[in-house]
């Protein structure tokens, strides 16, 4: 009964986060009501997103000519503080507090074992040989998510780390438990940055 473009673009939306076979079906038939002029617009932005790269430092996806994001490349910041965080929209959340001038280090989603993935362990190497060749961090911020899974994987990242930096920190408890930093209001953010423990 469902056409065969709607099919396949259910089966698509079906892979995102958080969205199961009846939502997808609803959406598609939600974009598929939109008109030609619409859609097709949505179809060139989804097709823009090849052109993004990933920066070999931090691993934020960015738009710029070269191997760094606008903020890797920003020589003003200080290139010893780094702030580990599971998404991409965490560092960004940060941000938007403008409060913090350090670099980042995007690790991945922390998963439910709190074990460190192969990517997760090749992206910290990664950073430690930078901060090797620099003679260490000033300090490593670990920013997960703080829950369970957060808290476990915070200490496995700490001891995979503490040699590589005169400070290990962890945001203040100005966010609650549980909750993630993506959905945190700048002020929260801004406390918890000031108030890491």
């Amino acid at each position: 009964m469902v056409s065969e473009p709607l099919r396949r673009l259910q089966e698509a939306l079906q892979e995102l986060p958080g969205i199961g076979p009846r939502q997808a079906l609803r959406i598609a038939y939600f974009i598929s009501s939109l008109g030609k002029v619409r859609i097709t617009e949505l179809a060139r932005a989804i097709l823009r997103l090849t052109e993004l790269r990933t920066c070999t430092q931090c691993f934020l996806t960015h738009e710029r000519e070269g191997a760094f994001c606008a903020i890797c490349g920003d020589e003003t910041r200080d290139q010893l503080t780094v702030t580990i965080v599971e998404r991409e929209t965490d560092a960004l959340s940060i941000e938007k507090a403008q409060i913090y001038r350090g670099r980042y280090l995007i690790l991945g989603e922390v998963r439910r074992d709190s074990e460190l993935s192969i990517e997760q362990k090749i992206r910290l190497n990664s950073l430690l040989s930078f901060l090797k060749e620099r003679g260490g961090a000033l300090e490593i911020i670990i920013a997960v998510n703080q829950t369970m899974y957060g808290e476990l994987a915070a200490e496995r990242i700490e001891e995979y780390a503490k040699s590589h930096t005169k400070k290990i920190t962890r945001l203040g408890r100005g966010l609650p438990t549980g909750g993630e930093i993506e959905f945190a209001d700048p002020d929260t953010l801004a406390h918890s940055l000031k108030n890491r423990r």
